[in-house]
């Protein structure tokens, strides 16, 4: 006869200490989550990449990367750089649902753990496309997008 040893770790609470808040779990590549309106010193600021902002983040996922086809830099009239999203079909109804029920929230763009962007929704958007604007440099706005791109081709596999 044969026995094979089986060791297992069980997460117990302690009986007298309280429980810590859970932080915030990142399930996917990419995500969309609003950044938190308290700010909640129990739960762990992220830095905002390429800036010296950190931000708190809701745990509920709005978006993830299933409802994103791709994005690219564009140039806008002023010539500043700036980011264009294009949602799936499915994606763009949802991200028109969550930008009017967050009009002057924040929602962040997190990808493997890292917030890229947190703007701010200035109105609903329904077309599926999306711009975000803020004083990238065009190295910046070319970063953001192709690491979106990436999740979303990694998705695809």
């Amino acid at each position: 006869m044969r026995y094979v040893a089986l060791l297992a770790f069980l997460l117990v609470p302690f009986l007298f200490a309280q429980e810590p808040a859970k932080p915030v779990e990142f399930a996917s590549v990419l995500e969309f989550r609003f950044v938190a309106q308290d700010d909640d010193p129990s739960q762990p600021r992220l830095p905002v990449v390429g800036g010296k902002e950190t931000v708190v983040l809701e745990p509920k996922v709005q978006l993830d990367v299933r409802a994103v086809a791709a994005a690219k830099t564009e140039i806008d009239d002023f010539g500043r750089p700036r980011i264009a999203l294009t949602f799936t079909p499915t994606g763009a109804k949802t991200f028109a649902d969550i930008t009017r029920a967050g009009i002057k929230r924040r929602l962040a763009m997190i990808v493997n753990g890292e917030v890229l962007s947190a703007p701010v929704i200035q109105s609903e958007i329904r077309e599926g496309k999306a711009v975000i604007t803020g004083s990238f440099t065009k190295q910046e706005a070319q970063t953001v997008a192709d690491r979106i791109n990436e999740a979303v081709k990694a998705s695809q596999k």
